[in-house]
């Protein structure tokens, strides 16, 4: 009977020795073909956007209503202007727009060096967004900004009201000096007279659609975009170099493995 066991042990060893290999060319291609995925999302799409929308904040800047106007129909433009004239959105009478967000988290298991762990990933995820459209005062005038229904990109000295739900010091998520839990809100938003810079597309009857809309100034958000260009590049690259490695080195030295049992 010691005997049997023995050889079904020294079976289910040699068994999952042999599916080790195996398991490593599906792993290694599988994982540095999502890490090349990423890498080239942010090359070829993400930072080319960033990219086009800082060529249209340097290049087709409007500074009066007389320029904009003259801006053909489904153009790109930019132009800094003040929010005037907006309906208040509050009972206190200051939004004229808002991004409500309610703080989440996950539990996520991931494994490490054998062994089963947990991590928490917290994010901000948008419950209540009311973007209606905007009146703005530039040179000589007046235009009108609206955003479409996905449209939640607001940067810049925006304006945010937090409804906390505070926790101690494990287990929560630090958010400008507090601990926050989960179902903690806050609600970024815009008040007449804040200055914004807008970059976005003309569409029939004058009305803007925004791209990007930046709470401050055409330098303000250049400088961002700028940043945001090179973290991009900085990501693209590092994510598809590493899952280029993984692929080659890892992968393939699973695949001689197989090969050569």
């Amino acid at each position: 009977m010691n005997v049997e066991v023995a050889g079904m042990s020294l079976n289910m060893h040699r068994r999952g020795r042999q599916m080790g290999p195996l398991a490593g060319c599906i792993i290694f291609p599988l994982m540095s073909g999502v890490m090349i995925l990423i890498g080239l999302l942010a090359l070829g799409f993400i930072a080319p956007q960033v990219r086009s929308n800082h060529a249209v904040l340097t290049e087709s800047f409007v500074e009066s209503v007389a320029k904009l106007e003259s801006v053909e129909i489904g153009d790109d433009v930019s132009f800094t202007g003040v929010l005037v004239d907006n309906q208040s959105l509050d009972a206190q009478g200051g939004a004229v727009a808002y991004i409500e967000e309610v703080l989440t988290k996950r539990e996520r298991r991931y494994r490490s060096n054998g062994e089963y762990k947990t991590k928490t990933e917290w994010r901000w995820s948008v419950q209540e967004r009311n973007f209606p459209p905007l009146s703005v005062a530039l040179g000589g005038g007046h235009t009108l900004i609206t955003a479409d229904g996905i449209f939640s990109n607001l940067r810049g000295n925006y304006h945010e009201t937090l409804a906390p739900i505070e926790g101690g010091l494990f287990g929560t998520h630090p958010y400008h000096g507090q601990r926050l839990e989960e179902g903690s809100i806050r609600v970024r938003s815009l008040v007449n007279g804040d200055t914004i810079t807008v970059v976005g597309r003309k569409l029939s009857g004058g009305t803007i659609a925004i791209r990007e809309l930046f709470v401050g100034t055409q330098d303000g958000l250049a400088s961002e975009l700028t940043r945001g260009n090179w973290v991009l590049q900085g990501v693209g690259y590092l994510f598809t170099l590493v899952g280029a490695l993984l692929l080659v080195f890892g992968g393939g030295r699973a695949l001689r493995r197989v090969i050569g049992r």
